[in-house]
């Protein structure tokens, strides 16, 4: 085998290994209120944005749509401050 054939199999091998670890991550659904659009957002971001806000804990998380626009909540997410939401 050939070195750059080697060096483009590990390439590869690198790039599956990421994304099976992208795979794995645990998601929240989120759906939009406007154009009802789902969208699994990690939990890591979720969990971050929920850290960051400052304001009422009893909202959650939220995002806008990329598709209208519009406010996106979880379909089901306990926050970090231990409160279940639920749409």
């Amino acid at each position: 085998m050939k070195r750059h054939e080697k060096r483009r199999l590990k390439r590869e091998q690198e790039k599956n290994m990421l994304k099976g670890q992208r795979e794995n991550q645990s998601k929240v659904r989120f759906i939009c209120l406007q154009c009802r659009i789902e969208e699994d957002i990690p939990e890591e971001v979720v969990e971050y944005c929920d850290v960051m806000d400052d304001g009422d804990i009893e909202v959650p998380p939220r995002f806008s749509c990329v598709n209208c626009n519009g406010e996106m909540v979880p379909k089901k997410y306990k926050g970090i401050h231990g409160i279940q939401y639920e749409y």
